[in-house]
């Protein structure tokens, strides 16, 4: 992403901006989430791309950290949008804040904890893939298109592979 790249390139709108108050505008930057990495979050701005992590009150809100985020599910997920403060010189930022999300893919968090665990947010379109060989399982496939409409996203189903099938 270049400095010449606007936000609305990718996926910004009025939902968004909407969110977001006037403090937030002077002096810090809007960004999208394009890459989870454990701790550390790619995120593509105006002014480009930078390395992210959570400021220290976005950690699990615990005694010591009562206003922070409440579950690993409010955590940033690629596509969300985020308010940051930029360190051009770094090419880093720090996460201030999450924006509320129009859709959100989540799954259980592994172990038994059962936890739920954002994978993607704000996606408008799923591509559900699937291969017409003796493999295609109608069950999964339902399962699949169930997840797209509990997150809000609209299914598209594409079946390949149809030479291999009668």
């Amino acid at each position: 992403m270049t400095s010449t790249t606007s936000l609305i390139q990718w996926g910004w709108c009025e939902f968004f901006d909407s969110q977001v108050t006037a403090e937030e505008r002077a002096g810090l930057a809007m960004a999208r989430v394009v890459e989870e990495q454990k701790k550390y979050f790619r995120i593509a701005s105006e002014q480009g791309e930078f390395w992210a992590e959570l400021a220290g009150r976005m950690f699990l809100k615990s005694e010591t950290a009562p206003g922070g985020a409440v579950s690993r599910a409010q955590y940033p997920a690629v596509g969300d949008w985020v308010v940051a403060s930029l360190r051009p010189g770094e090419k880093r930022a720090t996460i201030t804040r999450v924006l509320p999300r129009k859709t959100l893919f989540s799954r259980k968090e592994a172990g038994t904890s059962g936890r739920e665990q954002a994978v993607a947010a704000n996606i408008d379109l799923v591509f559900v893939v699937g291969s017409l060989n003796q493999d295609l399982n109608l069950r999964t496939l339902e399962r699949y298109l169930t997840l797209v409409h509990q997150s809000g996203a609209k299914p598209v189903v594409v079946l390949t592979k149809s030479d291999l099938c009668n």
